[in-house]
């Protein structure tokens, strides 16, 4: 029997193809079906339920369509706990001036 000796040497090059794909994550704040509050009219002491029912992704902004199919963004809702600490300062404020009214 013979006793061989190999020293490889070079490279070695590969072609194929594969497929992948990409998952793009967005965040946005409030996700369907959340019970919000609009944050204007709760300014003024209204509180007006609204429930998310799409979450729409656009390239300016995150739109938000409710049950009756309105739009609204991420700045004109708030949480109820934002929107009764708003209403609750509006009527103090109210009875503030009421009192100061009467007062004089």
């Amino acid at each position: 029997m013979a006793d061989f000796t190999y020293a490889g040497s070079g490279t070695i090059r590969t072609r194929g193809c594969t497929k992948f794909a990409v998952t793009v994550c967005f965040y946005y704040k409030f996700a369907e079906g959340s019970l919000l509050y609009l944050c204007e009219k709760a300014n003024k002491g209204i509180l007006e339920k609204i429930v998310i029912k799409k979450v729409k992704l656009s390239g300016i902004s995150t739109l938000y369509i409710d049950t009756f199919n309105a739009l609204y963004n991420e700045n004109e809702l708030c949480t109820p706990g934002e929107a009764f600490a708003a209403a609750t300062a509006y009527y103090e404020a109210q009875l503030a001036a009421a009192i100061a009214a009467t007062n004089c």
